[in-house]
């Protein structure tokens, strides 16, 4: 502590002696200079008052003479050092500034070098001649072009001159800045001193500036259509939204009106030119849904039900005109081809009837009373609306219509007996077969699904949908769930009528009590022989109920008579 303490007093003697030599005054160029030291506490730093470039130290109030600043640079006292004559630090007074500039010029003269003003013009008088006088001094493009070259050597903003904005080789859209700071961690991740223009614009060669796509001549730099081929447009950040959701491609499109990729039957579409989107849109309240068929925005009546819309579909529909589905009912439409046509309304107060399919003064019901033969052989229970339309079904109850309903949203469906927003129901409701669509009125196995469950038909349409219960399988004849032994082919394993007569004929595999009916090729059921029937076993001689001794082999005793025509089966 005491050797420090040694070394600190030795250096404050030398500086005092420095200072005492120097008396108070100093002498420079034969003439005496009043002491530029003000303060005699502390060390501390003072510009010559009579010069720019050259400064003191000022030690316990006496002064120190330093080294002059290099050539074109002067002593900042707020910055406490030499700096650029054209940096921000400058502080010099004016005057004194004048003078310095005027010594500079002087100086290059002598020293053979050209001066880039007369000295008659070195005296200014105001702030914007002194930033001319420091210009000269030293050319900002080149301390620009020097503070690239340090980062990146080889940029081409470093063999510019006075030209900030640059054309990018290779892609039309981007440009070079040369003004952008090179020390920038932006260039980490893009290229260095790249911008690029608003799109669709692209950079021109000629104006240097970004211009309408149709108006720059690109030559062989890359022409970028897309929206999001714009770095602007790219996710810079987390949980943003990709590109190509917010914006729509018109790649490969014509000029018009366009569906937004991936977001099609939706309010939003997009407006194509010369395969660039050249804005973006939604569709208003009164057409909410933009149609690819029409490439308009429609209402909802001329929307296909598939896509959010009323239009009704017409696959699995006959051709020919139908019902409004919606409950309209004086308007109807035509399908042709399995295609929507148009609607139309009847007028003068007149209804359509599906069942004429024409315009009528009566209907069926919703829109009229005539519900004759409507739940005719149905069971209990709801079904979905025999004339397509599809938010429609009604309830039967003892092969009476209690009512008609309609769904607050989507379609009923036959086979769960509830409102559903869902493809999976059968034409026109859905995009499932319509196994009604060429079969008479009645009820029918599914044969794909090893007739576990059936369909009713009604008028070309699928009306309800059910699944047997476990061991069960559907009796076409009694049209119901049944017993796979009672129920015939192909369902079942109950004996075959087709080709039979009507009648009754014997059943060994069940025994001899039984036998089975006949009618019209069906098969009608088995019955069982009983003593209040006239007998405990068939005879299928008589076609009766009898007693074993009347009955042939091998169900019977009886030896005479038997060897006619033996009318057993299987």
């Amino acid at each position: 502590m005491n050797r420090l303490c040694e070394n600190c007093l030795t250096a404050i003697i030398i500086l005092t002696a420095i200072g005492v030599v120097q008396l108070h005054f100093i002498v420079r160029n034969g003439r005496l200079i009043k002491d530029p030291c003000t303060r005699s506490i502390g060390v501390h730093w003072v510009r010559d008052p009579k010069s720019c470039s050259e400064y003191y130290i000022c030690v316990t109030g006496l002064p120190v003479k330093m080294p002059p600043c290099p050539k074109k640079y002067v002593w900042s006292v707020a910055g406490r050092n030499c700096v650029p004559e054209v940096s921000h630090w400058n502080d010099c007074p004016m005057d004194l500034l004048n003078q310095h500039l005027e010594q500079q010029e002087q100086r290059r003269a002598n020293d053979g070098a050209v001066a880039f003003h007369s000295p008659s013009k070195t005296n200014f008088s105001a702030t914007s001649d002194r930033m001319d006088a420091l210009m000269n001094q030293a050319d900002p493009n080149e301390i620009r072009n020097n503070k690239i070259k340090s980062v990146f050597p080889n940029h081409p903003c470093v063999f510019s001159r006075e030209e900030v904005l640059l054309p990018h080789p290779k892609n039309c859209h981007w440009y070079f800045n040369c003004s952008l700071n090179a020390s920038s961690e932006v260039w980490v991740y893009q290229e260095p001193l790249t911008e690029e223009c608003q799109y669709p614009r692209l950079f021109s060669l000629t104006s240097r500036k970004c211009e309408k796509y149709d108006t720059v001549d690109c030559g062989s730099r890359n022409i970028k259509k897309e929206p999001c081929e714009y770095r602007k447009n790219m996710c810079t950040k987390a949980h943003c939204r990709p590109c190509n959701i917010r914006f729509g491609s018109c790649v490969g499109k014509k000029n018009g009106n366009h569906s937004f990729p991936q977001r099609e039957w939706t309010p939003k579409y997009i407006i194509c030119k010369d395969e660039r989107t050249v804005d973006q849109r939604d569709c208003a309240d009164k057409t909410p849904i933009f149609s690819p068929a029409s490439k308009h925005c429609e209402a909802l009546h001329n929307i296909p039900k598939e896509h959010g819309g009323l239009q009704p579909a017409c696959t699995g529909r006959h051709d020919g005109f139908h019902p409004d589905e919606t409950g309209r009912c004086d308007y109807f439409f035509e399908c042709r081809n399995n295609k929507f046509v148009d609607f139309a309304t009847c007028g003068n107060g007149r209804l359509f009837d599906p069942r004429k399919r024409q315009c009528s003064d009566d209907a069926a019901p919703p829109c009229g009373n005539n519900s004759a033969l409507l739940c005719r052989d149905h069971q209990d229970g709801m079904y979905a609306d025999a004339y397509g339309r599809c938010p429609m079904y009604y309830h039967c109850k003892g092969e009476r219509l209690l009512g008609y309903l309609k769904c607050p949203f989507g379609s009923f469906s036959p086979k769960t007996g509830q409102c559903e927003m869902s493809e999976d129901l059968p034409a026109p409701c859905g995009k499932q077969e319509n196994l009604c669509f060429k079969k008479p009125d009645g009820a029918y196995p599914d044969l794909k699904k090893n007739c576990m469950s059936y369909f009713r038909c009604s008028r070309n349409f699928t009306i309800l949908m059910k699944t047997c219960a476990v061991g069960f399988v559907f009796n076409h004849v009694t049209g119901k769930c049944d017993d796979v032994n009672n129920t015939p082919p192909p369902c079942g394993m109950a004996p075959s009528c087709f080709g039979r007569k009507d009648g009754r004929y014997p059943s060994p595999l069940k025994g001899c009590q039984y036998f089975y009916k006949c009618s019209d090729g069906l098969f009608r059921g088995y019955e069982k022989c009983s003593l209040a029937t006239g007998g405990f076993y068939f005879n299928q001689y008589t076609q009766k109920c009898d007693f074993p001794k009347n009955i042939c082999g091998p169900c019977g005793f009886k030896k005479i008579d038997c060897s006619g025509g033996n009318r057993f089966s299987v």
